[in-house]
């Protein structure tokens, strides 16, 4: 059972906020940390977080995580280990050897990689 990480309180985030509930579930949950305090919710979701929140989201693991997967993530990239996982799980192929793990994600990128993963 995954341990319940505290709750963390956004500097860009006020309890009335939208969302401010589920923000904070999400946070909890591992699947978002913040940036200096701050959630940043109007950013853009990049590819190499989206490959963390699949992966924790979804409980994914791989006894065969490649040291290079892909030439543009460097075994020292922090989302190196969720790259892998997602390639060793058969869920992204990349383009052309390149994942582009700090280029936003688009709906589409992201609808084709969480269809992989949920069928998977």
């Amino acid at each position: 059972m995954k341990q319940r990480i505290e709750a963390e309180v956004f500097n860009d985030i006020p309890e009335n906020h939208l969302y401010f509930e589920e923000i904070g579930k999400v946070q909890q949950a591992g699947l978002f940390v913040g940036i200096d305090g701050n959630f940043q919710p109007k950013a853009y979701m990049t590819r190499a977080q989206m490959a963390k929140v699949l992966v924790v989201a979804l409980n994914l693991t791989s006894t065969s995580i490649k040291k290079e997967t892909f030439e543009d993530v460097p075994m020292t990239h922090w989302a190196h280990d969720y790259i892998s996982i997602l390639a060793a799980n058969g869920i992204t192929t990349g383009d052309n050897g390149s994942f582009r793990p700090n280029n936003p994600i688009t709906r589409a990128e992201f609808a084709v990689l969480l269809n992989r993963a949920l069928n998977n």
